[in-house]
């Protein structure tokens, strides 16, 4: 993992490859801590591995599995509010949260096609209102999660991209609860 500036101003590297440590073999994502701490996930390692914002090795979590708090391939990363982890699990399907220190909170998400599923998802971000947005690859679509608001996304469900021509509810690609995109990205 390389340390550069904005304006790619070089700084140093850490990170080297390998499986103890401080080391990583398949290196997906990052996301920094309120701290400034550096959680980096790890595909073919099945961990989130923890540096601060020198580059020291603090600590690793994480094993493979399909149960709560293992991994089948960790992906992306993104803090919520709370400064928990939320992460990826992509070939298990789902998103998991996290304390900071790698205890297992939480899980959402299965395999398929439908609200809430996921087919290999990879990415994922937080927005400032809270709201989770993940990158479901396989199923080519965002899909967004509302995180506080059960009036506006009572399963936590906004929208899914990729329009089918039918855009029927449930069917296909293209579901949009709002009519129109005013109505969606109002705030």
């Amino acid at each position: 993992v390389s340390m550069c500036t904005r304006a790619e101003e070089y700084h140093g590297d850490f990170s080297s490859g390998g499986t103890g440590d401080g080391q990583s073999m398949w290196p997906v994502a990052m996301a920094l801590d309120a701290e400034e701490n550096v959680y980096i996930s790890d595909e073919a390692l099945q961990r989130i591995s923890i540096f601060d914002k020198q580059g020291t090795f603090l600590a690793k979590w994480g094993r493979q599995g399909s149960g709560g708090g293992e991994f089948d391939r960790p992906a992306g990363l993104a803090f919520d509010h709370e400064q928990n982890l939320l992460v990826v699990d992509s070939r298990n399907n789902r998103i998991q949260k996290y304390t900071k220190d790698g205890t297992f909170l939480s899980a959402w998400g299965k395999g398929g096609q439908g609200l809430g599923e996921f087919n290999l998802p990879w990415g994922l971000t937080v927005d400032q209102a809270g709201n989770v947005y993940v990158a479901d690859w396989r199923n080519d679509r965002i899909q967004k999660f509302d995180a506080n608001d059960p009036e506006v996304a009572p399963n936590g469900y906004l929208i899914r991209t990729n329009y089918s021509f039918a855009g029927d509810e449930n069917k296909g690609y293209g579901y949009i609860r709002y009519a129109t995109a005013s109505d969606l990205f109002a705030n």
